[in-house]
């Protein structure tokens, strides 16, 4: 990109001459597939050394007033999908290994119930059934409305989220 402005001669970005780095040489265009009045985009930026990115599965959560993403080995995150704070929702959580759960768009400082229960539907013979309760969390937002849950066992289970 820096030899496409200054020649074929310019190699590297030295500290005196950072000024001049080309704005948005990083930056990624996305369009809908079909117009519509509004679009919701998610992008989920893995980073890494070269090659070593790109290998863990990733997939979209949608529910009720809740959409985000689950990444492999790593968070999965939920966050309103309606234009204010959330205080009931559900979402479906696939059948990813992953570490965390972090939830934003709550109401802050509140007190929140997290209920994990089985899938109607699951292709895993060690699924919790449909309506049986794989556990209930109490939790309590930050000032920022966000809460984060370390438990294993997230994925394949059924979220609903209720504030207390």
């Amino acid at each position: 990109m820096w030899k496409l402005f200054w020649g074929d001669n310019f190699d590297k970005i030295l500290r005196s001459n950072r000024k001049n780095v080309v704005p948005g040489g990083w930056r990624i265009e996305v369009s809908p597939a079909l117009p519509a009045e509004e679009d919701f985009f998610l992008h989920v930026v893995e980073i890494g050394n070269h090659g070593t990115t790109g290998k863990r599965r990733t997939e979209l959560l949608d529910g009720v007033n809740f959409q985000g993403a689950a990444l492999e080995g790593g968070p999965m995150v939920l966050f309103s999908s309606t234009s204010s704070l959330v205080s009931m929702g559900e979402a479906s959580l696939p059948d990813l290994a992953c570490e965390s759960l972090i939830i934003t768009s709550l109401q802050s400082d509140s007190l929140y119930e997290l209920d994990f229960g089985g899938l109607n539907v699951s292709n895993s013979p060690s699924a919790v059934l449909p309506g049986v309760s794989a556990g209930t969390l109490r939790v309590r937002t930050n000032s920022k409305g966000v809460v984060r849950v370390e438990r294993r066992s997230l994925g394949n289970l059924r979220l609903r989220i209720a504030q207390v």
